[in-house]
């Protein structure tokens, strides 16, 4: 389980060098320059697309900028894909699967889960997890890398909790970087 932990600091480690070259620059009146913001919003994003994630199709970690919950902003802290969990999804997605070729043809042959043992739900599990820590690692690192660009003072109301004493969850954050 520590190489799980170990790719969530990694994976904001990087994506905060990644971004650390980012530079937003303010206007004579001491506001951020527009152009600015948009390259600086273009590298955050080339650099999620980047990110490889098994289960998201070739679009790295892009989806992390999106206002829609998908799988990727949606991922919490505190979601841990357990061996049991494998199994049974690997069940009732065979059961689907199989349902669906007997509509087809009467006698076609049932589909096998694709975990049968606990040796496979295991590694299962742990990819998973591993691709889960690295989602909520690069979600860390995009607010550093925009609490060093923009400062505290100004994501201090999308990242701090009402009275400002602390930041809130990460997993309440997903939508700070809405591609609006």
């Amino acid at each position: 389980m520590s190489k799980v932990y170990a790719e969530r600091s990694v994976a904001k480690k990087h994506i905060v060098e990644q971004c650390g070259n980012c530079n937003l620059k303010k206007n004579n009146n001491g506001l951020y320059n527009h152009d600015s913001i948009v390259k600086v919003r273009k590298t955050i994003k080339g650099k999620l697309n980047k990110v490889f994630l098994d289960h998201n199709a070739g679009l790295g970690t892009i989806k992390l900028l999106n206002d829609m919950n998908n799988t990727i902003n949606m991922v919490k802290t505190n979601q841990i894909i357990s061996v049991e969990n494998v199994i049974n999804d690997a069940k009732k997605e065979a059961m689907t699967v199989s349902a669906a070729a007997c509509k087809k043809e009467k006698y076609a042959d049932k589909v096998k889960p694709t975990s049968t043992t606990r040796e496979e739900a295991k590694r299962e599990a742990e990819r998973q997890n591993i691709t889960n820590q690295t989602i909520i690692g690069k979600k860390e690192g995009i607010i550093k890398v925009l609490k060093c660009l923009v400062g505290g003072d100004i994501l201090d109301t999308v990242i701090k909790i009402a009275n400002a004493s602390r930041d809130k969850s990460i997993d309440t954050t997903h939508n700070m970087m809405s591609s609006s």
